[in-house]
Formats: C-alpha cells, sequence, structure tokens
C-alpha cells in the first residue's frame, strides 16, 4: 500500500514545492504578488491598526499558504524520504515543515487551528498552548540546555518583576541568585526532568536546597584538570562554591542532631520569593508552565509540526507578556541549536502578533541570524511606539534593519508612518511614499508593500490583501493522506 502511495505522489505534475506565498494583487496591474521562500527568509514585518485587515486578510492567509506547502510535503514524503540527495536543499530543503504562532487573544491562533484541522495536519504535530482552555497541554520551560533555561527563567521573571523599576543593588543579587537557583536544579540531579514547581519548592525550603548541593558536590571528580570536559566541570564547581558561601548552616536541631541551613540573600529574595509562589498559584499559568511534558522545542523546529501559543493578554495582564517572551526565547534558543542549518534543514515560521509585548534585549539576534537556520521570522504589530519606550531608537532601528521586508496598512499613526516612509524605497518614476500617503490608503485592506526581491529591494507598492474563502476553513485545497502522515510522524525525527 505504501509503494502505491510513493508511486502516486511521485507521478504528480505539481513539482514546485519552494515555500513561497502569495501576498495579494499590485493595486495598479491586479496581478499577484509573491514573495519567494529566500525573500520571505529575510524576515516580515506588518503593521497593522486594529480593524485594518492585518490579521484576517494578510497573517491568516500567510499561515494558510504555510500549511498548504506543509501539508505537500507530508504528502510528498514517502517518495522522497529515501533519496540519496534528501538531506539537501534540492529536496528537503525546499519544504517548509512547520510553523510556530505567539499572540495575545486567541484569535489568531483559533482560527489557525480551524485551518489546521482543515488541511487534516497529524494531530500528534499539533500543540495548541492555551491558558483559558482546562485541557491544555502544557510545556515545561525548564527543559534545554542548563544555560538557556537560567537566562530565559531570569528574564521571564525580571519582566514580572519589573526590574526597571527597581534598584540595580536589589535587582542584581536577585537575578544572580536565581541564575544560581536554576543551575543548581537542572545540575544536581542530570537523570532527573525538572519542573517549574522544583524550583518554587527550593525558594520555600532552603533544607531541600542544601541536600541538591550535597548531590552536586558529590557528581564533581577530583581529577577535573585531567578531563576532556574540565571547563564544563570547572563551571560546576563554581556553582557548588557559590552554594558553599550562601546556604550556610545556622544551627542544629537539639533531637536530630541535623544542622538547620539558611539562605544569606533571605532578605533580598523576596521579590522573586512572592513572584514564584504568586504564579504557581495562578490557575491558568499551572495549566501550561508546569509539571513534565513530551513537547521539544529542538524538535520542533527541527522535525516539524505546528506550535500555537494564546498569552491570554484579557487574563493574564501583564504575566501575558511574560509568557510570550519566554516561549519567544526558548524558540529563539531551538532555532540557533538547529544542525546543519543551511543543507538539509526545511524552512520554518515564527509568527508573532503584537510582538511588542514580547520584545526582549537579544530579540533582533533572531531575525538577523535566522536565514541561516531555515527561519522565517514575521513580527506583525499595531505600532512601534512601545519599542522605542522600552528599550530606545538604536534597538528599534537595529531591529528594523533585520527585517527587509515591511507590509504597512493604511490609518497607523504619523509615528510609524514617518519610520517607513524612510525606510520605503523610492518609485520607479523617482517618487517616494510620504507620511500622508501611508496613513491615508483609502481603500480597506490595501497596504503599502516594501519587499525584496531576489535579494534587491524593490519600489514600494500598494497592494490589495484577500479574505480566505470560508469554505478553506472547513475542506483545504491540499489535505494530508492519513497514510502519509503516519509515515512522516514515525519518520520524521529521523530527518
Amino acid at each position: 500500500m505504501l509503494s502505491a502511495l510513493k508511486q502516486f505522489i511521485s507521478n504528480k505534475p505539481d513539482s514546485h514545492h519552494w515555500s513561497d506565498v502569495e501576498l495579494g494583487s499590485d493595486f495598479v496591474t491586479r496581478k499577484p504578488v509573491l514573495q519567494s521562500s529566500k525573500d520571505r527568509a529575510l524576515n516580515n514585518i506588518i503593521l497593522g491598526d486594529l480593524g485594518s485587515g492585518r490579521t484576517v486578510t494578510l497573517l491568516l492567509p500567510i499561515l494558510n499558504n504555510d500549511l498548504r506547502i506543509m501539508a505537500k510535503f507530508i504528502n510528498d514524503f514517502p517518495s522522497i524520504y529515501d533519496k540519496e540527495d534528501f538531506h539537501t536543499n534540492k529536496v528537503k530543503g525546499l519544504y517548509l515543515n512547520g510553523i510556530s504562532v505567539i499572540e495575545p487573544t486567541n484569535d489568531l491562533c483559533r482560527s489557525t487551528f480551524e485551518l489546521v484541522k482543515a488541511h487534516k495536519i497529524p494531530g500528534k504535530s499539533v500543540i495548541y498552548i492555551d491558558p483559558t482552555n482546562s485541557n491544555t497541554p502544557s510545556i515545561n520551560p525548564m527543559n534545554g540546555p542548563v544555560h538557556d533555561v537560567a537566562e530565559i527563567i531570569s528574564m521571564f521573571i525580571k519582566e514580572i518583576l519589573n526590574v526597571g523599576d527597581r534598584d540595580g543593588f536589589f535587582a542584581q543579587i536577585e537575578r544572580n541568585h536565581l541564575i544560581h537557583y536554576v543551575h543548581l536544579l537542572k545540575l544536581h540531579d542530570p537523570t532527573q526532568e525538572v519542573t517549574f514547581d522544583m524550583l518554587i519548592e527550593m525558594y520555600n525550603n532552603t533544607q531541600l536546597v542544601h541536600e541538591m548541593h550535597v548531590k552536586l558536590k558529590e557528581t564533581i571528580p577530583s581529577n577535573i584538570d585531567e578531563l576532556d570536559e574540565s571547563h564544563n566541570w570547572k563551571f560546576i564547581q563554581q556553582i557548588d562554591e557559590w552554594f558553599d558561601k550562601n546556604v550556610v548552616s545556622q544551627k542544629e536541631l537539639v533531637n536530630s542532631g541535623e544542622s538547620v541551613y539558611e539562605d544569606v540573600n533571605a532578605n533580598y529574595i523576596q521579590g522573586i520569593k512572592h513572584i514564584l509562589n504568586d504564579l504557581g498559584a495562578n490557575p491558568y499559568l499551572r495549566r501550561v508552565l508546569f509539571g513534565e511534558s513530551d513537547f521539544s522545542f529542538d524538535e520542533h523546529v527541527e522535525n516539524g509540526g505546528v506550535l500555537l501559543v494564546n498569552t491570554a493578554k484579557g487574563e493574564l495582564g501583564k504575566v501575558s507578556d511574560a509568557f510570550g517572551m519566554l516561549i519567544l526565547q526558548h524558540l529563539q534558543r531551538a532555532v540557533f541549536r538547529k544542525k546543519n542549518p543551511m543543507d538539509s534543514n526545511c524552512y520554518h515560521h515564527i509568527l508573532a502578533d503584537n510582538f511588542t509585548s514580547y520584545a526582549y534585549p537579544d530579540l533582533p539576534e533572531l531575525p538577523a541570524q535566522s536565514r541561516k537556520y531555515k527561519t522565517i521570522v514575521t513580527l506583525a504589530e499595531q505600532t512601534l511606539s512601545p519599542i522605542e519606550e522600552k528599550y530606545g531608537e538604536t534597538y528599534l532601528h537595529s531591529l528594523l534593519g533585520t527585517l527587509r521586508n515591511q507590509i504597512v496598512f493604511g490609518g497607523i499613526s504619523h509615528y510609524d508612518a514617518q519610520i517607513f516612509s524612510k525606510m520605503f524605497a523610492v518609485t520607479g518614476e523617482g517618487s517616494q511614499w510620504t507620511p500622508n500617503d501611508i496613513i491615508e490608503q483609502n481603500q480597506p485592506f490595501h497596504a503599502v508593500a516594501n519587499l525584496i526581491s531576489d535579494n534587491k529591494p524593490t519600489p514600494a507598492r500598494q497592494i490589495v490583501t484577500e479574505f480566505i474563502p470560508k469554505d478553506e476553513y472547513k475542506t483545504a485545497k491540499v489535505q494530508v493522506d492519513k497514510e502519509a502522515g503516519e509515515f512522516w510522524l514515525q519518520n520524521r525525527n529521523e530527518q
């Protein structure tokens, strides 16, 4: 049966599998405006205010296109998997095999999930994180390399603590303390899957911290300098020495003779302790960030699948921003850990809507490096002003410089229009889009697109974006064949 399926698919006339996308039609010529996969990998920023059509006429059609390419890849997989040149840009590298979507209201995720089902993407490759759903799957934010996890968790807590408004001395103590606690948790027992619950328990039980420290100390060999991985052991030794100085014996219990251990920084870390306990008591976060999880960011960006994350701004408030930041940082670091980035990877598309809520200091590094890892980054927003307010003008322009394709709907603020007017390429007639030209696009669902074509800037032009036909939310044009889907699920980890 499988051989017959391979033969059927290999004889199909459609041999073009680049992850191109149709953005709409040219307002003047009415011809389709296409963006090639290579140009998409130069990344995109899409700006549009409420009611502009940013989501329904552009973001969703782009994701619908991605799911179509993904469905084609899964259907073709049985016939291309055994090819000698499968792990090259000539075969596997032509396809897109995964998407990740992060947004705050669940509107985009909910509609994308409908499209996922319409394409019959195998359910085992789809994870839909939604704090408002009592049956939501979860992720384990503590999974991943120890240094990456420590930095991500410290940034997550820092965002909630709003450290920018706190005394710099205390903020540094808190950050340093949290990073050491995460390192101890991750390193004291390499065989154990650690969870966010355990980190909270450490901050409420210093005796437990001491016990972990004892276990860590027992793992350190006496001949560190003679080992091939001596630098790793020296780092662990530094963690051990920090706990020698910071978690110390205060007194002995009379009956047992056991020492009571206390954290010498206890007075300085109350903010972290309170935040962690508040997070542990939040029913929405407990659904999505606590306990063990089979989901792996590394496997997701490497092997493909669909990740949808609703950060639930209405229910979580500011914690929603920190939650989205945590997800995006995990994705960024997983992308940078991809193996054989240029030669044998499929494309992966990361889309963050209302992205300014999730921005963090090293976010510009993701689009700056993403092309090397066959990753397309699309950032969408209503206005860029929150970025400049939080991180400054230099940060904003650094980020925009990595997003080579810009699409801007009418009705945006004069502040935003001025920025893009300066960025847009001059037309063939020598004219340029002024801020007022950008703002006063009178027709609904029209946008100015400043696109790269074959690595070269093209004159900015107005495009007409379009809705996805309603019937495609039920029945997609390309659907995954059940047998091909099962074959892909069984073998995708060997891609």
